[in-house]
């Protein structure tokens, strides 16, 4: 169970960073176009974030160790 909190620690840590940073933007940035455009960059990465969120869950639940720990 350990092995869980920090992956979701820094997943919440990092969806919350991306987050700010898209909230900071809309409002200084009132530009449809560049707007449209960085919403689009910053969902890009919450998806890209969940995603790796997910895929290091299911390594953890197969038992897998970290690959850095091999060497």
């Amino acid at each position: 169970m350990k092995k869980f909190i920090a992956p979701l620690i820094f997943g919440i840590l990092g969806f919350a960073a991306i987050g700010s940073y898209l909230y900071i933007f809309v409002e200084a940035f009132k530009t449809t176009a560049v707007l449209v455009g960085y919403i689009v960059l910053v969902a890009a990465l919450l998806v890209a974030m969940i995603v790796t969120l997910m895929r290091r869950y299911k390594e953890i639940k197969k038992g897998e160790e970290d690959d850095i720990s091999k060497y």
